[in-house]
């Protein structure tokens, strides 16, 4: 493998994203959604579809809104979409325009026992309150930037938390809820959430991914811990590509950990390797992070033609 499988991947990564099936036309928005296919991993909706769903919001279209986002909660609840589609579908209300808020608060007002419009405001403000903080360290962040990621966070757990019983499967908030509390609330409120995500459906991924990674040594975990939580995923019978993808995820957290904390990029490198060898034919970004730590480090250590199989 040379570099240029990085650039296939990456390509493969970015053509993937639009074969998702959501159409809403510009001049005439679909009432329902048409059934999303499983095949291949999508990482990012694409821009266009992203647009469409802020036009919605933005010409205050909330029935259509809740028809669309019912429609797809539905086609999940009855198995015919998994939990990865769903999650996808919600991409668009990670834009935190200021303008964004009053709109979200004019669909909950509109619709107050939506599960849509709840879960959408909730990941709203969530995504304010990462931005406030910013990606530093917690030693390097401002008790201030702290404070406002903890207000927001307030808000959108309300949004989330009141979100849960409006629908049989809200696996989505659950996720959310989770990334919020690997902030504040430690191992015991993360595994609650997982647990829960996992009784209403045994078979989710993404709950099971990020909880994957509060076990990481930078949320408090360790390897141990994320090797003994993919073994607890084995004895669920989960897929194998998705027991690839969580394994993956161990060996990609050791190869940072190895590059950028203990500065032996030849022992990263190595770990990058088996990334991209484990998730041969599984597009994921945790594909694409390994390929691109291959590219960083390179020079570091080893050539790339002599690191990539």
């Amino acid at each position: 493998m040379h570099l240029s499988k990085y650039l296939l991947i990456h390509n493969r990564l970015t053509l993937a994203a639009l074969g998702v099936l959501i159409s809403i036309g510009c001049h005439q928005p679909a009432l329902e959604s048409p059934l999303i296919s499983h095949a291949g991993w999508m990482i990012k909706l694409p821009q266009e579809e992203r647009q469409a769903v802020t036009n919605l919001l933005r010409t205050g279209q909330f029935t259509r809104l809740n028809q669309l986002y019912e429609d797809l909660q539905r086609q999940y609840e009855n198995g015919l979409i998994n939990d990865r589609d769903l999650t996808l579908q919600y991409q668009p209300f990670n834009n935190t325009s200021h303008e964004n808020e009053s709109l979200l608060n004019q669909w909950v007002e509109n619709s107050p026992a939506s599960y849509p419009a709840r879960l959408a405001r909730g990941l709203y403000y969530a995504r304010i309150g990462v931005e406030h903080r910013g990606a530093k360290t917690t030693a390097n962040t401002p008790t201030a930037k702290i404070q406002d990621l903890h207000y927001y966070l307030d808000l959108s757990n309300k949004d989330l938390i009141d979100s849960l019983p409006l629908t049989s499967k809200p696996t989505v908030s659950v996720l959310r809820l989770l990334k919020s509390s690997k902030h504040r609330d430690g191992k015991q409120v993360n595994r609650k959430w997982l647990d829960y995500a996992n009784r209403i459906d045994p078979k989710n991924y993404e709950v099971r991914r990020e909880f994957m990674i509060t076990l990481a040594p930078r949320w408090g975990g360790s390897h141990d811990e994320m090797w003994a939580f993919l073994k607890e995923c084995q004895d669920e019978h989960l897929q194998i590509e998705y027991m690839k993808a969580l394994e993956a995820r161990i060996y990609l957290d050791q190869a940072e950990e190895w590059c950028c904390e203990r500065h032996q990029p030849e022992k990263g490198l190595a770990f990058y390797r088996t990334v991209v060898s484990l998730l041969d034919g599984i597009d994921i970004k945790e594909q694409l992070d390994a390929l691109t730590g291959i590219v960083s480090n390179r020079d570091k250590s080893q050539s790339l033609m002599a690191m990539v199989p």
